[in-house]
């Protein structure tokens, strides 16, 4: 699997679309997948009610849990519509005892190696990026509660075990670049 990460607004689906684009793998976007799972087991409670009260009652891997069997059942639906296709592009892990645990509980296809990139940018371009895709427009200290949250859920926790660090701080056409490199050097 690949394990595209980062913070809000840092490319993560423009990479995804980069890499489907060039026949690399299938995604599955992680947040998009729990609010599913969220408006089906429990739409009575907000989003971050949900999730506090699911810890609280199971333990901390509860989310983690509905993703790795969620992520189970499609690469399953993948593989029988498929005669072959390279890997899973897991988007938007929040912390890195999530992707171990996802790990843990979803085998390898294809014997690919797990692989983390990690994107990274600069704040005052996420908060530019986050209110253009939001059509918001949160300012600096409002935008820094939401990189808060991803803090305190372990965002920070993925870039040192990363095995890729993509900085995206220019245009999408140099993103673009970037990857199409990484899929013909690193991840072939």
């Amino acid at each position: 699997m690949l394990f595209l990460t980062g913070p809000h607004g840092s490319g993560k689906t423009t990479v995804a679309n980069i890499l489907v684009s060039c026949n690399f793998g299938y995604p599955i976007e992680l947040g998009g997948t729990l609010r599913k799972a969220h408006i089906k087991i429990a739409p009575e409670l907000s989003f971050g009610l949900w999730c506090e009260k699911g810890e609280k009652i199971y333990d901390k891997n509860f989310t983690d849990e509905i993703l790795a069997k969620e992520i189970n059942k499609q690469k399953e639906e993948i593989l029988a519509q498929k005669s072959f296709f390279k890997d899973l592009i897991i988007v938007g892990s929040r912390s890195y005892s999530g992707i171990e645990y996802i790990i843990n509980k979803v085998p390898i296809i294809n014997n690919r190696k797990n692989i983390i990139i990690y994107i990274d940018v600069a704040n005052d371009i996420l908060r530019q990026r986050y209110n253009l895709r939001e059509k918001k427009n949160l300012s600096p200290q409002e935008f820094e509660l939401i990189l808060e949250n991803d803090r305190r859920i372990g965002i920070e926790s993925i870039k040192p075990h990363a095995d890729i660090i993509i900085s995206n701080s220019e245009s999408e056409e140099k993103l673009k670049s970037e990857v199409k490199k990484l899929i013909t050097t690193i991840l072939k």
